[in-house]
């Protein structure tokens, strides 16, 4: 529970918030009329919601917010995903991806 409370904390901080100021302010110039004072305001607050994401992210280090990921090289054509014994693996054409659960 304490890990999955940790995961949701850096995935809103660091995450959501930047992607979500960032598409309110590119509405805002595009899709209000022009307000400088308005403009600088959110601004400032998406620079300070860029800051506070990376914040988190350094002093959040030991919590993933993805799944440990491996690339090989394998010969054959095909598209399919495998859940082998511990992870699972996405095959595409020469490539797999193999994702295994971090600890």
């Amino acid at each position: 529970m304490k890990y999955l409370f940790k995961y949701l904390i850096k995935l809103i901080f660091v995450a959501v918030l930047p992607f979500t100021m960032t598409v309110v302010l590119v509405n805002l110039v595009y899709y209000t009329p022009w307000s400088p004072i308005l403009i600088v305001a959110f601004g400032i607050v998406t620079a300070l919601t860029f800051i506070n994401a990376i914040f988190y992210a350094i002093h959040m280090d030991r919590t993933y917010l993805l799944p440990r990921m491996r690339v090989n090289a394998r010969p054959g054509i095909g598209l399919d995903i495998e859940k082998v014994t511990r992870h699972w693996e996405l095959k595409l054409p020469f490539l797999t991806v193999i994702f295994q659960r971090r600890k």
